[in-house]
C-alpha cells in the first residue's frame, strides 16, 4: 500500500477560517485567495427520537482545483484544541456523537472560487440513556496524489515524500434540553512571576457541555487606573479540567487588585473570586 504523508493544519478559534498560499499561488494583488471553512463550531438541542440537520460550508478562493475528504472524529473530555485529532477513544465511547451523525458529502472537488456545502445530520436514538451530552469533530481534509519523488543515485540516499495539505476541525456539540445546566467551577489559581501571568484552573462539575466566558476587571492600587481583560470564550466538556492563562505583560509594576469572573449560564450561574497581586 502506498503511504501518503500529509501535513494537517486545524484551527479552533472564535473566527474559525484558515488562509492557505502555496508559493505559486501568492498573486500581486491584495485579495486574501486561501480556503475557508464556516462555522467554527455546530450547537445542537436535540430530543432524544429527534433529528436535525444543520450545514457547513467549505470554499475555496484560489486559482486551483481542490479536492476533499470529510471524516468524523470523537474524543476524550480533555482532549481540546489541537489534541482531539490525536484523541483515543473505545468504540463504545458513550459521549462519542459521530455513531449518530451523517455527513453528506463525504467527497468533493472544488474548482477555483466554488463553495460547496456539507450536510450534517444528527439522529438521536429514543431513550433516556441517551438523553447526555455527546460530541465529535468533523475533519474537513484536502486530499493530493503524490508526486514521483528524484532520488539521486546513492546508496546512502534517503527518499521523503512530503504532500502539503490542509485540514480543518469543525466541533460539534450536542446538548438535549432539559439537561441540567453545566457547572464550572475554579479549581486552583496562582500568578507566574518571572513571566507575569495569572494560570488558573476550571472544571466542570456537571453534565452538560459547558459554553462559558471569563473576563477579569483589575485595578492599580496606587493609581486607581481600572484595567478589564476583554472577555474570552471556552468550551468545558462533562468533568473535564482545563487550564487558562491570562497575559499580565502589559500591566506596569505595582500592586493590584483583581477580580476574575466566569461566566457559565447568565447572571445566576457565575463563580466569581477576589484577590491581590503584585508585579515587580
Amino acid at each position: 500500500m502506498r503511504k501518503l504523508l500529509t501535513i494537517i493544519f486545524l484551527s479552533f478559534f472564535a473566527v474559525f477560517s484558515l488562509i492557505s498560499q502555496t508559493k505559486n499561488e501568492i498573486k500581486n494583488d491584495s485579495i486574501p485567495k486561501g480556503i475557508s471553512v464556516s462555522p467554527s463550531s455546530l450547537r445542537f438541542s436535540i430530543k432524544t427520537g429527534k433529528s436535525e440537520s444543520k450545514q457547513i460550508v467549505v470554499r475555496n478562493d484560489t486559482e486551483f482545483e481542490r479536492a476533499f475528504q470529510v471524516l468524523l472524529k470523537d474524543y476524550g473530555v480533555n482532549d481540546i484544541n489541537r489534541k482531539s485529532i490525536n484523541s483515543v477513544v473505545p468504540d463504545d465511547y458513550k459521549y462519542g456523537l459521530s455513531k449518530w451523525t451523517l455527513i453528506t458529502p463525504n467527497n468533493f472537488v472544488l474548482k477555483p472560487f466554488e463553495s460547496q456545502k456539507i450536510n450534517v445530520l444528527i439522529d438521536i436514538p429514543s431513550g433516556e440513556d441517551n438523553a447526555h451530552a455527546l460530541w465529535n469533530m468533523i475533519v474537513i481534509e484536502e486530499v493530493k496524489e503524490r508526486q514521483k519523488l528524484d532520488v539521486p543515485n546513492n546508496a546512502s540516499a534517503i527518499g521523503l515524500g512530503i504532500v502539503p495539505t490542509v485540514g480543518f476541525g469543525v466541533y460539534v456539540y450536542q446538548n438535549p434540553p432539559n439537561l441540567p445546566i453545566a457547572e464550572v467551577s475554579l479549581i486552583s489559581l496562582k500568578k507566574l512571576e518571572e513571566e507575569k501571568k495569572i494560570v488558573f484552573r476550571v472544571k466542570n462539575e456537571g453534565q452538560a457541555i459547558g459554553f462559558s466566558n471569563y473576563y477579569m476587571d483589575i485595578l492599580n492600587v496606587a493609581t486607581g487606573q481600572k484595567i478589564k481583560i476583554p472577555a474570552k470564550q471556552i468550551t468545558v466538556l462533562p468533568t473535564a479540567v482545563r487550564e487558562l492563562t491570562i497575559n499580565l505583560e502589559d500591566l506596569p509594576n505595582g500592586s493590584y487588585n483583581a477580580l476574575l469572573v466566569i461566566d457559565y449560564g447568565g447572571k445566576d450561574f457565575l463563580e466569581t473570586t477576589e484577590f491581590d497581586f503584585i508585579l515587580k
